[in-house]
C-alpha cells in the first residue's frame, strides 16, 4: 500500500533542500514546491516554517570559516532574534 497525498505532503515539501545549493550564503534563495492538490492553509505553514528553519540551520553550517567569522555569526544570531522577537545576549571577546 503506498501512502497518499496526506501523507507525503510534509516530506514532500522539505526534500528539495536535499539538492538545493546552500554553499552560497550571500545568495537569498527561497525554493518554491507547488502541490496537486493544493494543500491547506495549516499544511503549507508548516511546511514553509520547517524549510525556513532547515535553511536557516544549513546555511552556518555549510558556510566557508572566511564567510562565518565570529562577527558575521553573532549578526546572524542577532538578525533571527529581531525576526522572531526574541531576545539576545553577545558574549564577544575575552
Amino acid at each position: 500500500m503506498l501512502p497518499g497525498h496526506t501523507d507525503t505532503s510534509f516530506a514532500a515539501g522539505v526534500a528539495p533542500l536535499n539538492a538545493h545549493n546552500l554553499k552560497q550564503s550571500n545568495a537569498p534563495d527561497k525554493p518554491q514546491v507547488v502541490y496537486q492538490p493544493p494543500l491547506s492553509d495549516a499544511q503549507t505553514t508548516l511546511v514553509q516554517h520547517t524549510v525556513d528553519a532547515i535553511q536557516l540551520v544549513a546555511r552556518p553550517v555549510g558556510a566557508s570559516p572566511n564567510e562565518l567569522d565570529s562577527d558575521a555569526f553573532i549578526a546572524e544570531a542577532r538578525a533571527v532574534a529581531q525576526r522572531t522577537a526574541s531576545k539576545i545576549t553577545a558574549i564577544q571577546g575575552e
